[in-house]
């Protein structure tokens, strides 16, 4: 019996394959890695800016159209075909077709390097959260220690603050500077 055959007595065709829908579904045996994703409070506030930087209103047409015919439908068919095979990212594509088994390993690795930048601002935001109890909050009337010799200092006050207190960041590169212990406790607040 083909899947199409199938089809047309109450079940659901995937891939395929034919399953049917008088049983419930098997509960997940994995967390898919896409969740890490859609839960990114960044999202939310770098949302009306891109609006506003390219076109205002005119930017919702073309971004809902991506949403819905692109976005939604590559996320739920992730979903999908994660839960079908009860693997993760590498393990689905794999068994889709070997040859796709490089999507999945990309699908991580993406994964990581999203989670490694968006823990950084995680920490940042823990460490202001904890700083904003003090009275008055240490970025008002905040002057630099090296205003006469750095030209980093012209800048306003809430920049002079992060750059200067926050990450106490050095000249170049080349000259990483001592650890931020304040940070460091931030950033292992934000991975656990």
């Amino acid at each position: 019996m083909t899947c199409a055959q199938f089809a047309a007595t109450s079940a659901t065709c995937i891939l395929g394959q034919f399953i049917s829908t008088n049983s419930p579904p098997p509960p997940p045996t994995h967390t898919p890695h896409t969740h890490a994703h859609i839960r990114g409070g960044s999202n939310i506030w770098r949302f009306p800016y891109l609006c506003y930087r390219n076109g205002g209103g005119a930017f919702l047409i073309p971004y809902f159209i991506a949403l819905f015919l692109i976005g939604i439908p590559l996320f739920l068919l992730e979903l999908a075909i994660g839960q079908y095979f009860r693997q993760g990212a590498i393990g689905a594509w794999a068994k889709i077709n070997p040859v796709f088994k490089g999507i999945g390993v990309a699908s991580v690795v993406i994964s990581f390097i999203v989670s490694l930048y968006y823990n950084a601002i995680i920490a940042w935001s823990l460490f202001y959260f904890g700083v904003s109890f003090q009275s008055p909050l240490p970025w008002q009337n905040y002057t630099c220690v090296d205003s006469n010799t750095s030209p980093d200092c012209t800048a306003r006050e809430t920049e002079n603050y992060f750059y200067h207190a926050v990450l106490d960041s050095s000249e170049w590169i080349n000259n990483p500077g001592p650890v931020v212990w304040q940070q460091a406790v931030c950033l292992l607040a934000a991975w656990v």
